[in-house]
């Protein structure tokens, strides 16, 4: 994102940008209005990041174990019956991830640290599961392409052939 942020503005004087938003190839179905959402926070707070989050729902750590051998190991040992009870948790989903200016600034200056630019002050956006699809996987196309068919086109604004 520097990199890009940089060239732009060595390319043209008189542009300059307060931030960045970054929208992932891989995730070509999003939630309407998201990418708004992040901008206007990322504006309206002067934080110097917004990320997309969803709920983890069934996938929730506390459920989770390792696996040595034949024996799984809970990794948070725990004596909740229902997943409902579990304390919310949420997942970056990828549909979108706005930075400030300044935060990519620090983050250059902080190369041992991958994630540097997304600042101290971090926030959300929340999307409702499923909103988002991320493509991983060949069987993440053919669920990218259901969303999109199912509901038109217009969780992305992209419209598929019937």
């Amino acid at each position: 994102m520097l990199h890009a942020l940089e060239t732009v503005e060595q390319r043209s004087a008189a542009f300059h940008a307060d931030g960045i938003v970054v929208l992932y190839g891989n995730v070509p179905v999003r939630p309407g209005g998201v990418i708004d959402r992040a901008v206007r926070l990322l504006k309206d707070t002067g934080c110097d990041s917004i990320r997309s989050f969803c709920p983890v729902g069934k996938w929730h750590p506390a459920w989770m174990s390792r696996i040595e051998q034949d024996r799984a190991i809970a990794l948070e040992p725990n004596s909740i019956h229902r997943r409902q009870d579990l304390t919310p948790l949420f997942l970056h989903d990828g549909a979108v991830v706005a930075v400030s200016r300044a935060a990519l600034m620090r983050g250059k200056e902080n190369t041992s640290d991958p994630h540097a630019f997304f600042g101290t002050d971090r926030r959300a956006v929340l999307t409702d599961m499923g909103d988002t699809v991320e493509i991983d996987h060949r069987r993440d196309l053919y669920w990218a392409e259901a969303v999109l068919r199912d509901t038109g086109g217009t969780r992305s604004g992209v419209r598929v052939a019937s």
